[in-house]
């Protein structure tokens, strides 16, 4: 976690100099990448951290000065970490490519409502990596975030997402914390 708050706070300090007014609305088509740190496990496997990056896009739609509703699509690669099998010193190779939709409700604010905390809830497939190939998972995800409009066509967003994968003994869990660039066409 720490991680990623410097890395979130790098990026902000790196571009605010040449962060230009983002006086308007946030209604249009976006698409953007992210980075991060995914923390995953299952029953009966230790926690552990990896890199996490992927692909988005989607459409938001701002209903009034402070409400903004929309959607998007997504790709996650999540690295295969070796996880210990919990009671044993045996390891299994673990990760995940995930994919899916999201939607999403944002509350703009600042005097130029550049700033956009938001929460999604959304639906994803999981296939799994490693030594836990075969077969693919689905469930439900959620999470929220805060999007920076720096620019009418760029932002930054700084996101957490969870999602838990399956049921019982196959029990598998994904924490992305991650910073994204959007583009706004």
């Amino acid at each position: 976690m720490k991680t990623i708050v410097r890395i979130a706070l790098a990026a902000t300090l790196a571009v605010a100099p040449f962060a230009a007014s983002a006086a308007g609305d946030w209604t249009g088509v976006y698409a953007g990448a992210q980075v991060g740190i995914n923390s995953a496990n299952a029953n009966g496997l230790s926690t552990e951290q990896g890199l996490t990056a992927g692909v988005y896009g989607g459409y938001d739609y701002q209903l009034m000065p402070f409400l903004v509703v929309g959607g998007n699509l997504f790709w996650n690669w999540n690295q295969s970490k070796s996880h210990t099998i919990k009671g044993t010193s045996s390891q299994v190779d673990a990760g995940t490519n995930t994919y899916g939709g999201d939607l999403r409700a944002g509350f703009p604010i600042g005097s130029d409502g550049a700033w956009m905390p938001y929460g999604k809830l959304g639906y994803g497939w999981a296939e799994p990596t490693g030594d836990l190939t075969g077969g693919s998972w689905s469930a439900w995800r959620f999470g929220g975030g805060v999007a920076w409009r720096m620019h009418r066509n760029f932002s930054l967003d700084f996101q957490y997402i969870h999602q838990n994968l399956g049921s019982g003994s196959g029990d598998y869990t994904n924490d992305n914390f991650t910073v994204g660039a959007s583009w706004h066409f």
